[in-house]
């Protein structure tokens, strides 16, 4: 278990990415529609060009705010089930 995860992170890092998990994701920080990093949950803030998260919808626009996604796609969300996420790769 963990090998995808695992390789996902080295080619992410290969790329220029940084990983922090010391500590969770508070909140997607958005500015004029841009994301412009995210604060963590010690309150430490992460500027970035792009954030990426391995997290179910629901949760991503949680941390982002309802207000940052078009209502067309906020409609879709709350007409869906929640019982569960599952991912298949």
């Amino acid at each position: 278990m963990g090998t995808v995860t695992q390789q996902l992170a080295a080619a992410a890092i290969r790329a220029g990415a940084r990983i922090h998990t010391s500590s969770p994701v508070a909140s997607i920080e958005v500015e004029e529609g841009i994301t412009r990093g995210v604060v963590l949950g010690d309150g430490t803030r992460v500027a970035a060009k792009a954030v990426v998260g391995g997290c179910d919808p629901f949760r991503l626009r949680d941390l982002a705010g309802e207000g940052e996604f078009p209502s067309a796609f906020n409609q879709r969300l709350d007409s869906m089930k929640k019982d569960g996420t599952t991912m298949k790769v």
